[in-house]
């Protein structure tokens, strides 16, 4: 008996599982990346946020206190949402500040609510706007209070 082709035979087979096996878990480890990343997208789409009614009802500057005063609506609605970003725009720059779940100092505004919002701010802003899930639901100049 030729020992020599039977080891080069089984070197063979053995390579071939090897691979098989490397692209079975290759697989399995990108399938649970896009589900992953699939479960991490928003159910709504913009336009379903942007028509959901949640609005800016009023935006003003109090000067003594150095912050802005905003008024948000959020209408009766199973709309989910875990976060509102509010974006202050001024003359030279504008700052981000987001209130959601995760904030220990602010909370959202639950189905058909209005709730008044004060945010710090070093100058009077020109504008303001709300966004979740990087989709703006509205915008609003600033007058002062």
């Amino acid at each position: 008996m030729n020992k020599k082709a039977l080891s080069s035979v089984v070197s063979t087979m053995l390579i071939v599982l090897l691979a098989i096996a490397s692209v079975s878990i290759l697989a399995v480890a990108v399938n649970r990346f896009i589900k992953n990343d699939i479960q991490l997208s928003p159910k709504l789409s913009c336009i379903d946020l942007q028509t959901s009614g949640i609005a800016i009802k009023s935006a003003c500057y109090n000067s003594s206190s150095n912050s802005i005063q905003t008024a948000i609506f959020r209408p009766l609605s199973e709309t989910e949402i875990s976060s509102i970003d509010f974006t202050i725009t001024t003359d030279s720059n504008s700052k981000k500040f987001q209130c959601g779940l995760s904030c220990g100092s602010c909370s959202l505004l639950s189905s058909g609510e209005t709730r008044l919002y004060t945010i710090p701010t070093q100058e009077k802003p020109s504008k303001v706007s709300i966004s979740t899930f990087s989709c703006i639901l509205d915008s609003k100049e600033v007058g002062d209070c």
